[in-house]
């Protein structure tokens, strides 16, 4: 059987709330990791955005960074499939609940970077996903990214030149598109 916090991770909603008691939302492993942080890679969209809504209510800690620097942003940006007005709830909770929206993961950048990388920044409607964030704190466009084999640039430098089509996150924080 997994462990607590692998079980946000692995499990449907139904399982996952069938045994669940309201100590596992601040069950935490030596290294680190919660169950709000694995329940961010739930392939099942739903149960992901209901599990970490329920460990949320149960008094989880959105402010958790791993040593990697990877945080629930990062981890949740990181998905492929997404409801956006679901998921911008959620952000604006996780922010709230402390999550550093300018945390820098030593592989993925700031989380603003892992939403364009995996593709989220791409579709139609994120801006109310970057407005739950600028809500309630500043994007550092300013925080140095360090990608592997590529100049260090600045978030701002990184999200200006990015091939990615991101024309709302480039609006919602007014960065102009460079070639």
């Amino acid at each position: 059987m997994p462990n607590r916090a692998h079980r946000a991770e692995e499990d449907s909603l139904e399982a996952f709330l069938a045994d669940y008691t309201p100590d596992e939302a601040t069950f935490s492993l030596s290294t680190g990791d919660t169950p709000l942080l694995r329940v961010m890679l739930n392939p099942d969209l739903a149960a992901r955005l209901r599990i970490a809504e329920r460990l949320l209510d149960d008094g989880a800690d959105a402010s958790v960074t791993l040593s990697s620097g990877l945080n629930a942003l990062h981890l949740l940006f990181s998905n492929r499939e997404h409801d956006l007005d679901g998921e911008a709830a959620l952000v604006a909770r996780l922010v709230a609940g402390g999550a550093d929206a300018n945390a820098v993961s030593k592989r993925q950048g700031p989380p603003l970077l892992a939403m364009i990388d995996s593709g989220m920044g791409s579709l139609p409607g994120v801006g109310v996903v970057i407005d739950a964030i600028t809500e309630s704190t500043t994007i550092d466009l300013e925080v140095l990214v360090n990608r592997r084999g590529r100049p260090r640039k600045t978030l701002r430098e990184e999200i200006a030149t990015t091939d990615w089509r991101v024309p709302e996150v480039r609006a919602r924080l007014g960065v102009p598109q460079q070639a």
